[in-house]
Parts: C-alpha cells; structure tokens; sequence
C-alpha cells in the first residue's frame, strides 16, 4: 500500500483534553555566548552553576587562531562560571564581573 500526501493546505484545530492538565509555561530563553581569548590553550571548557560545575558537559570549539567559542541557551538570572583553560581553573579573562562562590573568587553573568 502506499500513502499519499494530503492536499489540504490548514491543519485541524487542536483541542484539550478534559483528563490533562495544561502544561506549566517554558521559562523563556537566551542565547549566551561564552567567548575565550587563548591563543596557545589546547582545550577550554566552561563549569558554572547552570551545569553543576561539570567542565565536561561545555566544552568551546576554536574559531580561529585565538578564539574559542560556544552559544549556550540559558532562562533569564544571575550565573557564576569558571573557563577551564588546559585542566585549570581561571576566571574569564573577558568579564570583569566575579563574586565568590564556596570561598573562591568565580566570574558572574546576568542574563537579562
């Protein structure tokens, strides 16, 4: 048997369910660029609170000679991170924000 397309142009109107709760709204979402000047670095990654601290789940791709970049979509809030430059630990040489996150000094970003 085979299955031919449809030619109807609209989609069916949806309807609830009676037996479903209506789904709770999605946070809106932004777009962060996380941007590292390290020319001789061979691996840079990022651990921050918004993935608990694990450098392995963000890691930046070079762009260049230079840069090493990654797009990471993030709620609106106050974020603490550190870049992880070849296996230690360094505060974004591109933000001048920090706070103190359990007694070291880390960079912070709003997102807005």
């Amino acid at each position: 048997a085979s299955v031919k397309p449809s030619r109807a142009g609209v989609m069916p109107a949806m309807h609830g369910r009676a037996d479903r709760a209506p789904e709770a709204p999605q946070p809106d979402l932004r777009f962060v660029k996380f941007s590292i000047k390290a020319p001789a670095a061979k691996d840079v990654r990022i651990a921050g609170d918004f993935n608990k601290w694990n450098p392995d789940s963000l890691v930046l791709v070079r762009k260049d000679g230079k840069n090493w970049e990654a797009i990471l979509p993030l709620p609106p809030g106050r974020y603490r991170y550190l870049c992880r430059i070849d296996g230690k630990d360094e505060l974004d040489p591109l933000n001048p924000e920090t706070e103190m996150e359990s007694g070291r000094k880390v960079s912070s970003l709003t997102v807005k």
